[in-house]
């Protein structure tokens, strides 16, 4: 059946999050998704890799960037992350609509990820950005894949997570200070 509806164009296939397979493998991705494209031509296929991690087009296939997030889908995405505590995703909805700064930091489903991971682990958002900041850098090199249940084989999985703070802060600063203040650089 699956196969028939393939053939026909009438079925996706979902691949979420082609950076998490491990770069020992990600060849082997890649050609196993253009047999695939290949062998149902007809077939709508979706994959999904972060930006930074994404670094090889593959033939045929369009490339789209996620728009920022609307304020009612930040709001689901909110209720879905706390669904077992309804009132936790009250609060954060609530503290969200206040503090319009730290609301701005929603508009990526990142950003919105570590600010749940936050708000579930301390049940509060800090007042001060620099803590705020502090805490999904935090999130982001210790809670972020051990809260989805695995590991990141990556390039810099041999640097400790000081060291890997101490990169990130460089290159923030060679980008933001060092270059005339871009937001948006091509490496």
């Amino acid at each position: 059946y699956v196969k028939r509806e393939l053939e026909k164009g009438r079925a996706a296939v979902l691949l979420d999050s082609l950076d998490e397979v491990p770069l020992s493998k990600r060849e082997l991705a890649y050609s196993l998704i253009n047999d695939l494209a290949d062998h149902y031509p007809k077939a709508k296929i979706i994959i999904t890799c972060r930006v930074a991690d994404y670094n090889r087009t593959l033939e045929g296939f369009y490339e789209v960037e996620i728009a920022r997030l609307t304020e009612s889908s930040v709001n689901r995405i909110i209720r879905a992350w706390f669904k077992k505590n309804p009132k936790k995703s009250r609060e954060l909805i609530s503290h969200l609509s206040i503090d319009r700064d730290v609301y701005s930091l929603t508009e990526t489903p990142l950003l919105l990820s570590l600010l749940c991971i936050q708000y579930s682990n301390d049940l509060n958002i800090p007042n001060r950005k620099t803590e705020l900041y502090s805490r999904c850098i935090d999130a982001l090199l210790r809670l972020w894949d051990t809260s989805r249940g695995f590991r990141r084989d990556s390039t810099f999985s041999s640097l400790t997570d000081d060291r890997k703070v101490k990169l990130f802060s460089e290159v923030a600063f060679h980008f933001l200070c060092g270059s005339g203040g871009r937001y948006v650089f091509s490496k």
